[in-house]
């Protein structure tokens, strides 16, 4: 029983270590141009979505502000794909609020 018992802790531990994958970073710049590929089929989207946005809500969704922080995104994508900068910096962050709360008539603000 003991003999099962170490076999299978052996065995789980070594497909463990054997599913874990090697660093490449060529693959890993691929698909990082794969996923600046699929950020950029989101602006259509995003302009679809804005031209059908009915303005008379009372929240009205931030599509600039949605269309930025995909930019950001990208540029984050090409820096590391093209090795800019290894010196630390700020990072910008995201913008969090995509909705515009809008005043009701006769609401105090």
């Amino acid at each position: 029983m003991k003999r099962l018992l170490l076999t299978l802790v052996l065995l789980s531990v070594g497909s463990a270590y054997a599913a874990t994958p090697t660093p490449n970073p060529e693959l890993e710049n691929t698909d990082l141009v794969r996923i600046n590929t699929i950020l950029n089929a989101l602006y259509p989207l995003i302009d679809e979505a804005q031209a059908n946005q009915d303005m008379n809500q009372r929240v009205i969704f931030n599509y600039a502000a949605l269309r930025g922080d995909v930019q950001l995104i990208q540029a984050g994508i090409a820096q590391k794909i093209n090795g800019v900068s290894l010196v630390p910096r700020t990072i910008t962050p995201l913008q969090n609020d995509f909705l515009d709360n809008q005043a009701t008539p006769g609401a105090k603000q």
